[in-house]
């Protein structure tokens, strides 16, 4: 026999059937949240209108955004065709008359040949006339020109630079002279009288007391001597110096550093010894300490205070300055 089931099975729910929503705390906040911005957003339209003053939503549109024109249908006249513009004018062009060209000066006559002759003459060269002769003799007679008179047709001005060529080689150790060859000619002021040709010798006395620091050769007593025909000299009043102008002649200069520091060392390695010595009250340490430092000492001290050595090797340029003016007849005259 078998058992038979009377248990009915569910009905489907009726979708008319009204059902109660129970809302849960997060929907809840939901919904405040969402009523908080509509209040809010309400709030700040209708104050921004009030700024604004009467009709708040129209100045309200107006703020938020420009508003669109209303669109207007073309009428007769916006669709007739317009007229071409007019062309600009042409600029006119005004021709002014020029000026008349003033007058020419009445040509003068050509001078005579005798006229222009008379005004070389009296003109003579540079520009210095032959009229102011007396007068300025006159003057110069009578003390009134600063000037003293050379005495001499070839007269070579102060100042004048004369080259010259180093022979021979000098060091100041010992002094000495310093010979010299002329390489150019030198002429009086207006390149008239060959004065000093190329090819003479010139002599220039070397002192040996060279001072401490001292690094240019100083040179005094210059004698200049002619060549064959003339073989004449003269003691010109000139100062030597190197090839830029300054005074004295620049060699290389030689100083004992090597011999002064060898010296200083073997110096503070007795000082070292003698120390060491003594330490222990030794007295052969004393008798060392006090002989053997002394000589070393004063070998080191005479080197610092020894004076340098200065060379100037053969072949080197220099110049002679002319302090004062030198008088000197022309070479190629008899």
């Amino acid at each position: 026999m078998t058992a038979t089931n009377d248990t009915q099975p569910p009905l489907p729910p009726d979708p008319l059937a009204r059902h109660r929503v129970i809302t849960s705390g997060p929907h809840v906040v939901r919904i405040l949240l969402v009523a908080a911005a509509v209040i809010g957003l309400g709030l700040a339209t209708y104050m921004l209108g009030r700024s604004q003053g009467g009709g708040g939503l129209p100045k309200l549109s107006a703020a938020l955004g420009p508003t669109q024109p209303e669109p207007r249908l073309p009428s007769y006249e916006d669709m007739a065709p317009r007229p071409a513009p007019a062309p600009p004018s042409a600029p006119r062009i005004e021709k002014k008359e020029a000026p008349p060209p003033p007058p020419r000066p009445p040509a003068k006559a050509a001078p005579k040949e005798d006229e222009l002759r008379k005004k070389a003459m009296e003109a003579g060269v540079g520009g210095w006339s032959r009229k102011e002769e007396s007068t300025t003799v006159a003057s110069a007679q009578a003390g009134a020109s600063d000037f003293a008179a050379a005495g001499s047709d070839c007269l070579v001005p102060p100042g004048t630079p004369i080259p010259l060529l180093t022979v021979n080689r000098v060091v100041t150790e010992r002094g000495g002279i310093v010979t010299a060859r002329v390489t150019q000619d030198v002429w009086d002021a207006g390149f008239a009288c060959l004065a000093v040709p190329a090819g003479s010798v010139v002599t220039l006395d070397v002192g040996a007391g060279v001072s401490k620091g001292q690094k240019r050769i100083e040179v005094a007593n210059p004698v200049i001597t002619r060549p064959w025909p003339r073989n004449d000299t003269v003691h010109a009043a000139a100062v030597g110096t190197d090839i830029t102008g300054a005074a004295g002649l620049a060699g290389s200069v030689q100083v004992p550093w090597v011999q002064t520091g060898l010296l200083i060392a073997a110096s503070t390695a007795v000082d070292v010894a003698t120390a060491a010595l003594t330490g222990g009250g030794s007295l052969i340490g004393g008798i060392l300490g006090h002989t053997m430092d002394r000589p070393l000492d004063k070998a080191a001290k005479d080197l610092l205070d020894r004076a340098p050595v200065i060379t100037l090797d053969a072949g080197e340029p220099v110049l002679l300055l002319l302090r004062g003016g030198l008088k000197a007849d022309d070479f190629r005259g008899r």
